[in-house]
């Protein structure tokens, strides 16, 4: 390591970022884990090299080689950006004077519309639901949370029922990166 801190272990300096990634980013355990997997990718194509020894050729060659793997452009960029936090990260502790990877530019994404059902659609798997049982209501509202609200299915299992405001007509939702949003609800 290149900065003027006590010689650490790589595993501590690791460790140091899992914590950061936990504590101070607040990041759920998927995304660390994907952060965790760049690293070993990376560690993996350099083993006998300490990532903190690592240049701006040895990531040319990286990225380089991650386009010939096939992954698509939403995993490269993902990667990249997974490793331009760890180096970041390694800067700001001073444990590196330069970030190897910041002159690489993260490959555009190409923007698409989700795909979404039509009313007919929710019309025809609502229509389908027997309402005459507690499940089928309960289905039923699932659909017209899902649908109606826009909630991710995540956001509706860890949905509390102190979250929902009936008369104001709202609901208190905690989405992805642990972030609160309020949404409108109809009859």
């Amino acid at each position: 390591m290149q900065g003027d801190k006590t010689q650490i272990s790589e595993q501590e300096v690791v460790a140091d970022y899992i914590s950061f990634l936990e504590i101070d980013k607040a990041l759920s355990k998927n995304s660390i884990g994907a952060y965790q997997r760049d690293l070993q990718k990376l560690k993996s194509f350099y083993p006998q090299s300490a990532l903190a020894n690592l240049e701006a050729s040895d990531m040319d060659a990286f990225v380089a080689s991650l386009f010939k793997t096939g992954l698509s452009v939403k995993s490269i960029a993902r990667i990249i950006s997974g490793l331009k936090s760890f180096y970041r990260f390694l800067v700001s502790e001073e444990l590196l004077d330069k970030n190897p990877i910041a002159h690489i530019e993260t490959p555009k994404i190409p923007r698409k519309l989700p795909d979404v059902l039509s009313h007919q659609e929710i019309d025809l798997m609502l229509s389908s639901i027997d309402l005459s049982t507690p499940a089928g209501e309960r289905d039923k509202l699932i659909i017209m949370l899902l649908y109606g609200c826009g909630l991710r299915v995540s956001e509706l299992i860890n949905l509390e029922q102190e979250w929902v405001y009936m008369e104001e007509g709202f609901i208190q939702v905690l989405g992805k990166g642990n972030k609160e949003r309020l949404v409108p609800f109809g009859n």
